[in-house]
């Protein structure tokens, strides 16, 4: 269980990394930035502007410091996500999964008539009578 979800969170990291770092190639090359200084910037938060003339090995350096970004985010996401279903932080935030979800979408239909039992509701400029429903 516990490497199904490692793989999980592991490729959900990935796709988030790649869609990160597409978005910022594709906005910077707009811009007239090439993708290998986009990936050097990225470089020098970890060696400072020595990136910049390090070539290609920055570069490379930069791509795998965004995945390794991509990829903590997504971890900590996913653990926080554990601790507030437990209710870590003093309350409990229901998620609602599988059949508990097709339940509630099929009682949403007939919520207004529980909730204001009304002759008719306003919604914006619309009003919708009962004999409508």
């Amino acid at each position: 269980m516990a490497s199904k979800i490692g793989l999980g969170v592991l490729a959900i990291g990935l796709f988030a990394g790649t869609l990160d770092i597409g978005d910022a190639l594709i906005f910077n090359v707009l811009r007239g930035i090439t993708p290998i200084m986009v990936l050097q910037y990225i470089g020098s938060g970890l060696i400072g502007a020595a990136s910049f003339s390090g070539g290609l090995a920055s570069a490379v350096l930069g791509l795998v410091l965004h995945y390794l970004i991509a990829l903590s985010w997504t971890t900590l996401f996913y653990i926080g996500s554990r601790k507030l279903a437990s209710g870590f932080f003093g309350f409990n935030i229901p998620f609602v999964t599988g059949d508990e979800h097709k339940n509630m979408l099929g009682r949403a239909r007939y919520a207004p008539s529980l909730i204001a039992p009304r002759r008719h509701l306003r919604c914006g400029r619309i009003i919708v009578t009962q004999k409508d429903v």
